[in-house]
């Protein structure tokens, strides 16, 4: 995997363990004071989302929908609640694409990286 930019701070990590290391460590004000976060990835190159998760034992997790005219990101933040963010026609990478849940901090990371950006050939 490449190079991971935490959005909140604008630290640089070399890998998913190192950015989870990071997460876990710092203390994020935007994220304690708002339910979610969003911001693009370098210039269009992804989406990069953390959300507070509030219910407690849910497992977070995340699902794409693509059709010819737009890409939606869905993340399930509780059994009854979601976020929903609406992107234009984006081919989503997945082999760079990755989430991660701190269960500890609460806080559910997805970083989506476009196939445009990817470095992989697609099969």
């Amino acid at each position: 995997m490449g190079i991971i930019g935490c959005m909140e701070c604008g630290s640089v990590h070399r890998n998913t363990q190192q950015y989870a290391h990071h997460i876990k460590l710092t203390k994020h004000e935007k994220v304690d004071q708002m339910m979610w976060y969003v911001a693009r990835i370098g210039k269009n190159e992804g989406v990069f989302v953390q959300a507070a998760i509030q219910e407690i034992g849910w497992i977070p997790f995340y699902t794409v929908q693509e059709n010819e005219t737009e890409t939606v990101l869905h993340i399930c933040t509780a059994e009854t609640e979601n976020i929903s963010l609406l992107l234009d026609r984006r081919e989503i990478c997945e082999e760079r694409t990755f989430d991660y849940f701190d269960a500890e901090l609460s806080i559910y990371t997805v970083h989506l990286q476009f196939r445009a950006h990817c470095r992989t050939k697609r099969k």
